[in-house]
């Protein structure tokens, strides 16, 4: 059996083949990769922009609970989802079943409580996690909304 010498060129193109195959597959991993991990921030949200979001029809989810609701009202259509007790605790497969039924990722979709703590979490979970692309966190809450002379009404 004789060997035959290959030449530099011969020997380089099954080498530059493999290399433009495998970064085809790169820039495909890394262009998926980039899909599957875009997502928008959460969107701060002032008293006055709730109002023009709530009169563009964006759904506003109140997260405080009941005792919250009956001491100080809640807005008008809004979908009240308790996501924290109490005593701090929460379900999140029980409360993530009952929000996408109210909204998909896509949809704008306001999140409040108080003061704007509980839903900066809530808002930062659903953005980064999720995917919800317009999701607002009320930063002041439901006391700013009611100091700044916006409408509650009683609950229940």
């Amino acid at each position: 059996m004789t060997r035959t010498a290959l030449s530099l060129k011969e020997f380089n193109q099954p080498i530059k083949a493999m290399f433009k195959v495998n970064l085809i597959y790169l820039i495909t991993f890394c262009f998926i990769v980039s899909l599957s991990t875009v997502n928008a921030d959460m969107l701060e949200t002032s008293s006055d922009k709730l109002a023009t979001l709530i009169e563009e029809g964006a759904a506003v989810v109140d997260v405080r609970t009941p005792d919250e609701w009956r001491t100080t009202g809640v807005i008008a259509e809004s979908h009240l989802l308790t996501f924290f007790d109490d005593r701090g605790n929460y379900n999140l497969n029980d409360w993530l079943s009952k929000f996408t039924k109210l909204a998909d990722p896509e949809d704008e979709v306001v999140i409040i409580c108080a003061v704007g703590n509980r839903s900066q979490v809530i808002s930062q979970f659903l953005s980064s996690k999720l995917g919800y692309q317009k999701v607002h966190n009320v930063t002041q809450g439901i006391e700013h909304w009611i100091g700044s002379g916006h409408p509650v009404n009683k609950w229940p």
